[in-house]
């Protein structure tokens, strides 16, 4: 199996925390998903034309016209960072550049962070000039559609600001002219039409052919990408989306910007199937209590709810105690996640690097008061059904006792 075929199952398999839920939903329980199921993707070729050119061949084509119609002064550093890329991709397994291009594993670091790899290679200094001359060979190996990198390479940190510049000289001049003077027509102000033309761009550097051969599928996969990089609204603007469906490129079929984006409200098992918890019963149970509370609540406050006690406490929980499947949690559990919830992982652009950084979570109190909440309704459902008042309707949080150990010991439920 080629690199490239290797790395599509491994993307397939991992699950985004707080990702639509694929696993315990009714077919076309999500309009988001019923779309990507109608309107698929472009899969990535394990191999195309350009790809498996023997390097002389591919020089020679990079280092002529369209690629080279800049200035002069850049160049020789194209050509210098061209030779510099080929030189660290050949040291790279595979039987093509895309293989050798995924078995280094630059794929994964982002567009900026990758830089160091072959800027360091064959004992080289890392400086920021030898790591602008990378940059500049790969971007003449992208365009010219030796290396396809994914999307989110594309997108992480950001999408390189002279992406759409460069595939509108050397891949497709009429297609991104007809696009812009769509724009213009429209009277789009100039941040949102460069984003919507760098968007586009990534699409056929990711995916390869020009702007006529865009799916709406690409565009559902760009903007799930987007969406698990929790890169922001704008980031995840749909009007690159808008334009091709404006330019005809996307079908009579193709589904309005506003149908694209509507997901409509997630049941009570979807919001907790969004954070793949492993313990089913610990699921059941939270899927359960959210229907006791969903009455009383509105969806914004449910949806917060499954995040907090989905999300930063039970899957909080099952990542850093491995095959935890009790709500009865041990001093030193419970006060390691009392301090986890209090920070919060962030990630920052830092010397042109995409770095986590740690800071304090504004609102971890209400954090901690809404789990303190779920353990004392816990806590009165045992006592209501033990001392024979009732309990809530269907049992459904009857499972508690099975999972904290309370039929046989009788202790109560401790709020943590």
């Amino acid at each position: 199996m080629s690199a490239a075929a290797q790395v599509g199952e491994v993307s397939q398999a991992g699950l985004y925390q707080g990702a639509r839920p694929e696993a315990r939903t009714e077919a076309g329980s999500s309009s988001v998903l019923a779309a990507l199921r109608r309107f698929p993707p472009r899969p990535l070729p394990e191999s195309w034309p350009e790809t498996v050119q023997p390097r002389q061949l591919i020089v020679a084509r990079l280092l002529t016209e369209p690629f080279t119609t800049v200035s002069a002064g850049l160049k020789p550093g194209r050509r210098r960072g061209l030779i510099r890329v080929l030189d660290w991709l050949e040291h790279q397994p595979g039987d093509s550049w895309q293989d050798r291009w995924l078995a280094s594993g630059a794929d994964a670091e982002g567009n900026m962070a990758w830089r160091r790899l072959p800027a360091t290679d064959r004992s080289r200094a890392d400086t920021e000039h030898g790591r602008l001359a990378v940059a500049r060979g790969m971007s003449l190996l992208v365009c010219g559609d030796v290396i396809r990198p994914s999307l989110g390479w594309l997108m992480t940190p950001s999408t390189p600001r002279d992406l759409a510049a460069e595939f509108a000289r050397s891949r497709d001049a009429a297609g991104f002219e007809k696009l812009a003077v769509l724009c213009r027509g429209a009277g789009v102000n100039t941040h949102t039409a460069q984003l919507a033309m760098r968007r586009i761009a990534a699409i056929l550097a990711a995916k390869g052919g020009r702007v006529g051969d865009i799916t709406v599928g690409d565009c559902l996969e760009l903007l799930r990408v987007a969406e698990d990089q929790q890169a922001g609204a704008a980031a995840g603007s749909p009007y690159f989306y808008q334009l091709l469906r404006a330019a005809g490129v996307l079908g009579d079929g193709a589904p309005t910007a506003r149908g694209l984006r509507t997901q409509g409200q997630l049941s009570c098992e979807q919001l907790i199937d969004r954070y793949g918890i492993d313990c089913a019963p610990v699921r059941d149970l939270l899927v359960d209590y959210l229907r006791e509370r969903q009455p009383a609540l509105d969806y914004a406050s449910l949806h917060k709810l499954s995040y907090t006690l989905g999300r930063l406490f039970w899957r909080d929980l099952e990542i850093h105690h491995l095959g935890i499947a009790s709500l009865r949690l041990p001093a030193e559990v419970a006060t390691a996640w009392k301090q986890r919830i209090a920070t919060k992982t962030v990630r920052r652009t830092i010397d042109g690097q995409l770095t986590a950084c740690t800071e304090p979570r504004i609102n971890a109190a209400d954090h901690l008061m809404t789990v303190r909440a779920f353990y004392l309704d816990l806590r009165e459902c045992f006592e209501s059904v033990r001392f024979g008042r009732g309990g809530p309707a269907g049992g459904g949080m009857m499972g508690l006792w099975l999972l904290a150990g309370n039929v046989a010991s009788r202790r109560r439920i401790r709020p943590i």
